[in-house]
């Protein structure tokens, strides 16, 4: 029985629900329910619609294992980069936290728990990329434009307009004290 016409509206409208299922999978990097995700995705598509999966990979199977090998190679390369963003990203947070006194020992995680991501981001890596420009790139922007414009900016308000009122409260409490 045929419910999805490959390329129709219920077909787009499948793979729009699972690219924003992944996506908030690989933001909150929960790899299992992913995973789920993508088989039953498969599985509607082989059983609901008049394409035959398996039939495909028999007749084209070496172009299949020459794109499979590509999406991993590129996975892994992408896992790299995340791996160092997760890095970077834990650190600045760290030193931040440790800043305003709100660290703790137990916040920086062990390299083992950060590796078992590798898989995830390599298995879904458009996805994680996604994810990464949704979320992590966008405060990335933020927190550069705040960090190198805008604080020095509002410093700059704050001393023209409120330096002078500053003085007239250290000369009272000076006055007080005397």
């Amino acid at each position: 029985m045929t419910f999805i016409i490959w390329g129709g509206l219920l077909f787009w409208t499948i793979i729009g629900i699972e690219i924003f299922i992944l996506t908030i999978a690989m933001i909150y990097e929960r790899f299992i329910p992913a995973t789920v995700s993508f088989i039953v995705t498969i599985a509607l598509f082989q059983v609901c619609s008049n394409v035959n999966l398996w039939k495909i990979l028999k007749t084209d199977w070496l172009t299949f294992l020459s794109y499979f090998v590509l999406y991993i190679v590129i996975g892994l390369i992408w896992s790299v980069v995340k791996f160092k963003l997760k890095t970077r990203k834990i650190r600045r947070e760290f030193l931040t936290r440790k800043e305003s006194g709100l660290y703790s020992h137990n916040y920086i995680p062990t390299f083992e728990f950060l590796t078992s991501k590798i898989v995830g981001w390599t298995t879904y890596w458009p996805f994680s990329i996604l994810a990464f420009l949704l979320e992590d790139f966008l405060k990335e922007i933020i927190t550069f434009i705040w960090e190198t414009c805008l604080v020095g900016l509002f410093k700059r308000i704050y001393e023209k307009d409120l330096s002078d009122l500053k003085k007239i409260m250290d000369e009272e409490d000076a006055r007080r004290k005397s």
